[in-house]
């Protein structure tokens, strides 16, 4: 943690330490209270109080559970406490911000354009294919232990922490990916990598942080004039693969979505293009109706 975000933490741990120490009470604690005290209800009282009389917002809300399931857990983790009071605490989330980023694929392939040299680059590439042309969350790509390719089935392996994955690659992607294992091979043959190593490893042989991984995808995307990071690559890797004819069965098992419903931002026309394609498909479709009958004159 940087030392912005320790001070931060602190700042929201001390309101709940000025209440224990001044008014326990309020918290339906005893006076001569003791860490193993505290329980959920005590921390859920707290926080309600909080957000009535502060009018804490949803990021608020969600920073300052954070922070205390992160302090007790610390706690637990010394010996001061059995179990975790704020384990189980479920702040209101701030709403997860559903546009798709905005993005032709010309700029897209303008980031793979750059002629690979050295691992940091070949590891560039690969982590773009992974994201764009694999379209897999950026959680996977950061943990991914290893990778088997499958050349004449266009296919990969991809070892995780909770289970093997198998994704489609295309030709190029097979190629960035065998690049890229083989410089890393290179090290460790080469004895530049000391013990064993993680998948994703700089020109020093030191594993990648997710932090870095990230930065990294994001200089590529404004390099090539696209904003965002990992999620929205791959966010608008599956609108091109929609503006391209790609169909919704095969879009939501690449981006694992659970409901059909999460999948309609990427329409590429919306309900227009449904009634066209319901026109010129549908038995009735190209049907006149039928006027309707004129009234007799008495």
């Amino acid at each position: 943690m940087t030392p912005e975000s320790i001070q931060t933490y602190l700042g929201l741990l001390r309101g709940l330490l000025t209440v224990l120490r001044e008014d326990p009470g309020a918290l339906m604690l005893p006076a001569e209270w003791q860490w193993s005290d505290i329980d959920r209800r005590a921390l859920e009282i707290y926080l309600n109080d909080r957000i009535r009389k502060k009018r804490w917002s949803p990021n608020t809300q969600a920073l300052n559970a954070t922070a205390l399931r992160s302090f007790f857990g610390f706690l637990v983790s010394r010996g001061h406490m059995e179990r975790n009071p704020a384990r189980s605490l479920k702040p209101r989330l701030p709403r997860r911000n559903l546009g798709v980023p905005a993005g032709d694929e010309e700029a897209v392939r303008a980031m793979f354009k750059d002629t690979p040299g050295g691992v940091n680059a070949v590891r560039r590439q690969l982590l773009l294919e992974l994201l764009y042309g694999a379209m897999l969350r950026p959680s996977q790509v950061y943990h991914l232990r290893d990778m088997e390719l499958s050349p004449r089935e266009g296919q990969a392996r991809l070892r995780l922490d909770g289970g093997d994955l198998e994704i489609p690659l295309s030709p190029e992607g097979i190629a960035r990916a065998r690049a890229y294992q083989e410089e890393r091979q290179r090290m460790l043959t080469g004895g530049e990598v000391p013990g064993a190593p993680a998948f994703w490893i700089d020109s020093r042989g030191r594993a990648c942080t997710p932090a870095r991984l990230a930065r990294e995808v994001r200089r590529a995307m404004e390099a090539a004039g696209l904003e965002g990071g990992p999620r929205e690559l791959r966010l608008l890797a599956a609108r091109h693969f929609r503006e391209r004819g790609g169909d919704t069965r095969s879009l939501r098992r690449l981006l694992g979505a659970k409901r059909l419903g999460d999948l309609d931002r990427y329409g590429p026309k919306g309900f227009m293009e449904v009634a066209r394609i319901v026109r010129r498909i549908h038995p009735r479709g190209e049907v006149e109706p039928e006027p309707a009958p004129t009234p007799e004159k008495s």
